[in-house]
């Protein structure tokens, strides 16, 4: 799990046009060289949010790209690898929400953005063409008249974007009902019985895709028992309801299906909707993320 340090570790980076980087000025324990990114954009709640990843490394681009849950994947390999980065997140506006920067032992600090006589501590200013995104990332501390007082970060990149997230690319181009949704239909109103009176996380490991259960074992391995308690607390109240498939779309060997419940129970009850990712592996449909 990961642990907050003070906003101090952070490094400030300089990404080069060419899309290679080096750091520009470290501060406090920090130290970390970024040489390369990895970016994409995707739907949320309708508008759409920009990821912008630096990492001192090469990434495992292609492998990201259909990752049923990136992020996930993602600390996966920093934690694996050691990995330091920094990671922006913007709004469909291309303002920045958030930037989280973490160390090679996984040790992250976290920061959003305020906003000083009308000027924000971070903005972008990006262009997006051809599959590409370019601009400059650009952060700071304070307002002394018009202008920051401290500059804390200055980003000029220029990088490939990643395709779209997986379930975004279904949801866009997937078959409704088409062939194997029936099938589908059916694995996922087993499993969400099967969700709804789980004894244990592990009992759930036979219905998951291959990434969603290689996920499922890594988060049991670093939550432990608090991890088991709240799934019992959360995950298995929110599936004990009955599952309503409202739409289903395949995708080649993808399905996306959105689904509502009505979880726990008495006055703990609520409305749930989700989307639900499925995957076809060796004939059988296997579940992947859940987002709700």
């Amino acid at each position: 799990m990961r642990t907050c340090v003070s906003a101090a570790t952070v490094a400030a980076l300089l990404l080069v046009a060419s899309g290679a980087a080096r750091a520009d000025r470290v501060s406090g324990k920090a130290d970390i060289e970024a040489r390369h990114a990895y970016a994409w954009t995707e739907a949320r709640d309708g508008k759409a949010v920009t990821h912008i990843y630096l990492f001192d490394r090469a990434p495992p681009a292609k492998a990201w790209d259909d990752a049923e849950n990136r992020s996930s994947e993602i600390t996966a390999w920093m934690l694996q690898e050691k990995a330091p980065s920094v990671h922006w997140e913007l709004d469909d506006k291309n303002a920045p929400d958030s930037i989280m920067a973490c160390n090679a032992e996984g040790m992250c600090s976290s920061r959003g953005v305020n906003v000083i006589n009308d000027i924000p501590s971070a903005r972008a200013e990006l262009k997006t063409g051809n599959g590409r995104l370019a601009g400059k990332l650009l952060e700071g501390s304070g307002a002394c008249g018009d202008q920051w007082c401290d500059v804390l970060g200055s980003y000029e990149i220029d990088i490939a974007l990643a395709p779209a997230p997986l379930a975004d690319r279904v949801a866009a181009k997937g078959t409704a009902n088409g062939a194997g949704a029936d099938a589908a239909r059916a694995a996922l109103a087993k499993y969400w019985t099967a969700a709804g009176k789980a004894k244990a996380s592990n009992d759930l490991l036979p219905y998951f895709s291959s990434q969603r259960a290689a996920d499922a074992k890594r988060q049991a391995e670093r939550n432990g028992e608090r991890g088991e308690a709240m799934f019992k607390a959360m995950f298995v109240p929110a599936h004990a309801g009955k599952l309503d498939i409202t739409s289903i779309k395949l995708l080649d060997d993808a399905a996306l299906a959105r689904i509502k419940t009505r979880a726990g129970s008495g006055k703990d009850s609520w409305d749930l909707e989700c989307n639900v990712l499925l995957r076809k592996e060796a004939d059988a449909w296997k579940i992947g993320t859940e987002d709700c």
